[in-house]
């Protein structure tokens, strides 16, 4: 017999994957995003739950990833400007002394 603790780890998974995606209907998300390679590859009817539930946890490490890789870019510019707005307040000053 099939372990049922198995279905509220799967659904949590799911619900959140639906909700970094809550503008995309559930079919349309499952489809997207956590099922797409297996139903292109007409895996899905086969394919064990351990499977499914690994892909899960797989796609949303990766989306979470990709959400700090995208935070850490939207950074990475502020500090950029940061430092060269303080190297134009010493070019300004030198110039002032002069």
């Amino acid at each position: 017999m099939r372990d049922k603790r198995r279905i509220k780890r799967i659904l949590k998974l799911v619900e959140k994957i639906w909700n970094i995606y809550p503008q995309q209907r559930f079919g349309q998300m499952l489809t997207n995003y956590a099922f797409y390679p297996l139903i292109h590859e007409n895996e899905i009817w086969n394919a064990e739950d351990d499977s499914i539930e690994r892909k899960l946890k797989n796609l949303l490490h990766s989306i979470r990833l990709q959400n700090w890789k995208t935070r850490l870019q939207k950074l990475k510019p502020s500090r950029e400007r940061k430092k060269a707005n303080k190297g134009d307040k010493h070019a300004k000053s030198k110039k002032r002394i002069k």
